[in-house]
């Protein structure tokens, strides 16, 4: 009886690692996302707030 409760023991620990592993690949997929993402919207920001005159290139004046 005693091996049997250390086989399902065994086998409970290894499904809370798969499951965490998983829950890692997760997360390491998603952060390049939010990285983009962030930065993207910190150009748009920063084109939103720079003047005009400095986006125009001076071949036009």
């Amino acid at each position: 009886m005693k091996n049997l409760w250390n086989n399902k023991i065994s086998l409970f620990l290894l499904q809370e690692y798969m499951s965490l592993t998983s829950v890692q690949r997760k997360l390491r997929a998603s952060v390049p996302c939010f990285i983009f993402y962030v930065d993207s919207f910190h150009v748009a920001w920063v084109l939103y707030k720079a003047p005009r005159k400095l986006l125009q290139p001076s071949i036009l004046h």
